[in-house]
């Protein structure tokens, strides 16, 4: 497996996404770690047991942002030692190929570090499982510390008014920087090249939370086009983009429950444009420089019943979340690099090493 071609397969999930589906996030040590060893493990989210090698890390505590557990259920204080298993490089092979270890899939803490850990509780186990995601376990930086903390504050997020039990909001994703990318130029007898569009590509979470007492069962039928949003720029500038442009082309079976989602009380579910979303959301639009203000429309008038449960049916809208955008820098052209053939192919005896120099 090569590193740089596995790595293009990691799906982009947003901080807020992960934090929110987390149940402890902390600051912490790494005071003792132990070796790889074979375990089978209920992993969270993972419907089977897996058996694999684990790594056991012993944590000290020294901040916590977010602790999902009932009140009363923890009498640690917040400086407490916690156990964390995360997968691990196997360090046995039982013939076969080998394969090349990937530093995504696998967690290396090391002891005397201090980390921002993103963890999930095992079922029926005293410790806390790191999933095995870049995201989930990052250096203590101050900021980042900052932005995890910032991401895991979801009453801060831009809720909008409730209608029967129901809240939207529109989150710009973590980290992401928005530039007006689309369109470059080469500059003539200049090595570099420059901005001429004016499209951007904006990243965001849009979640919707029940703050009634009873599940909400809602539509996410991508025909009745349940999701708009809305931009005003610098100067009443205002941007509206399509998310159903490609509808057109699509194929969709008629309506049924699969085309929904219910949404526990007091709990989170995020969407996109043509259902529910495990990466947020982004479009494309046309855009101008400066600071912007995005909002996220949700509505639905289908009248149906699931479950013995009728779909909410009206209108929500999220507060404005700030977007600021940006020209893209020009930036300096590589030059091609040519290479010379310098006569025929090589070939290598069987059983022979040869030396081949790097220019």
């Amino acid at each position: 497996v090569a590193p740089a071609a596995a790595g293009a397969m990691l799906a982009d999930v947003p901080l807020e996404i992960l934090a929110v589906r987390s149940d402890l996030i902390v600051v912490g040590e790494v005071i003792e770690a132990g070796a790889a060893a074979k375990l089978e493990l209920q992993e969270p989210g993972n419907p089977r047991p897996v058996n694999t090698f684990f790594r056991r890390y012993r944590v000290k505590v020294t901040r916590v942002i977010k602790d999902a557990a009932p009140a009363g259920a923890t009498t640690q204080p917040i400086e407490r030692k916690i156990d964390v298993l995360a997968r691990a490089e196997p360090t046995a092979w039982g013939g076969g190929p080998r394969v090349i270890r990937l530093d995504a899939y696998y967690h290396s803490l090391r002891v005397g570090k201090v980390y921002v850990l993103i963890l999930r509780k095992m079922a029926h186990k005293p410790e806390y499982y790191l999933p095995a995601y870049p995201k989930n376990a990052s250096l203590a930086t101050a900021e980042k510390i900052a932005q995890v903390a910032k991401a895991a504050d979801v009453d801060r997020w831009g809720w909008g008014k409730p209608v029967k039990g129901l809240r939207i909001a529109l989150v710009p994703a973590a980290g992401r920087r928005v530039m007006l990318l689309q369109g470059v130029r080469r500059v003539p007898n200049r090595a570099e090249l420059r901005p001429t569009g004016k499209t951007a590509y904006v990243q965001v979470v849009v979640a919707l939370r029940n703050v009634s007492d009873k599940p909400i069962t809602v539509n996410l039928y991508a025909p009745d086009k349940y999701l708009r949003i809305r931009g005003v720029g610098p100067g009443g500038g205002k941007a509206s983009p399509d998310l159903y442009r490609r509808l057109a082309a699509m194929r969709f079976k008629p309506f049924g429950k699969e085309m929904t989602a219910e949404v526990a009380p007091g709990k989170i579910a995020f969407i996109g444009a043509t259902g529910g979303s495990d990466y947020g959301m982004g479009f494309k639009v046309a855009l101008t420089p400066g600071g912007w203000q995005f909002t996220a429309v949700y509505s639905s008038s289908r009248v149906a019943e699931v479950n013995g449960r009728k779909l909410w049916a009206g209108t929500i809208e999220s507060a404005p979340a700030a977007v600021n955008v940006t020209e893209m820098q020009a930036r300096p052209v590589q030059a091609p690099v040519r290479i010379r053939r310098l006569g025929p192919p090589l070939r290598v005896p069987a059983g022979k090493v040869i030396v081949i120099p790097r220019q």
